[in-house]
């Protein structure tokens, strides 16, 4: 009897104190307007129905998965705790990124032109393919990358894989 009710307690135990990462309310939000200042989005894939810029900024966003295309020109992702976070395929040209902490983030294939990344930590970042023309973005950083086989660089020039 003992065995059973201490392996029954060791079954749900975990059942019951597990906790989702994101807050429901704030997915709710920006699912809804695409604007979401300071929220918890952690370990969730990500959507909006809102056309044109996304506020993610000061947002939790580790482990999240973003994939939205369309223009998303001129969106806010700035002071955003993005360990891990997957963001592809986008048009994020003129997009603020200054004080992200996106290390190890996947952010491949997309188009960051004169995208604002002062302040970001991007080490072990992966910008396969992506495209920094005229970015904002230092030498150290882009040293801390851990890909970036095929970007095209600040100055236009295309990095050899």
């Amino acid at each position: 009897m003992k065995i059973i009710l201490l392996t029954s307690l060791i079954i749900i135990s975990p059942l019951t104190l597990a906790k989702s990462y994101y807050e429901p309310h704030h997915i709710q939000v920006f699912k809804e307007k695409g604007v979401c200042d300071g929220c918890d989005l952690s370990g969730f894939d990500l959507t909006t129905n809102k056309n044109g810029p996304i506020v993610l900024k000061n947002s939790n966003l580790i482990r999240s998965n973003f994939y939205s295309p369309g223009n998303r020109q001129y969106s806010d992702f700035s002071n955003v705790m993005g360990l891990r976070f997957s963001m592809y395929d986008g048009e994020f040209s003129y997009s603020n990124f200054t004080n992200a902490d996106l290390r190890n983030a996947n952010l491949r294939y997309n188009n960051f032109t004169s995208a604002d990344f002062t302040g970001a930590n991007l080490t072990g970042a992966d910008f396969y393919r992506v495209n920094l023309y005229h970015a904002k973005i230092s030498s150290e950083q882009l040293k801390s990358v851990e890909n970036i086989c095929g970007a095209i660089l600040p100055d236009g020039t295309e990095k050899d894989c």
